[in-house]
């Protein structure tokens, strides 16, 4: 990919935003096939995920994350942030355990079983943090592991 020098901007950041900030850059690349057709308030959806595909990713998965989809399962259709998720998940570190955890989650599940998208919906927020939720279709696999 060629970018030019006159492709980027220069934002000023708050500190205390700018790991998420950077978590939510990284995102933009894994989760959207196409940058053109992506739009701000958009959602992962699990079209191309097959139950086998939804099953071994969980089964593959660290406890965290198989921790991180049984809540959204349990709770399918409602949104939780990555302050909520920290919280219900006793995350050493907080929002940033979320965040570290979906990051390499994310680089496995592109890299590993070539989706561009997670099993689990995401939609971010123009302020705030990312709200993440699960169809009931996907819990419903994820209750029965």
């Amino acid at each position: 990919m060629n970018t030019d020098v006159n492709d980027y901007v220069s934002v000023l950041v708050p500190k205390r935003h700018l790991t998420r900030v950077y978590a939510f850059l990284g995102s933009l690349d894994e989760q959207a096939p196409d940058a053109e057709t992506a739009t701000e308030d958009s959602s992962n959806s699990s079209g191309a995920w097959t139950r086998e595909l939804i099953e071994t990713q969980f089964v593959d998965s660290p406890p965290f994350m198989k921790r991180f989809q049984k809540h959204l399962a349990e709770n399918a259709g409602q949104e939780f942030s990555t302050y909520d998720m920290a919280e219900v998940l006793n995350a050493e570190k907080g929002w940033n355990t979320v965040a570290g955890a979906l990051g390499a989650y994310g680089n496995r599940v592109k890299k590993r079983y070539k989706q561009t998208t997670w099993p689990f919906l995401v939609r971010w927020e123009y302020e705030g943090p990312a709200l993440y939720s699960m169809s009931e279709d996907v819990a419903e696999i994820i209750r029965g592991l």
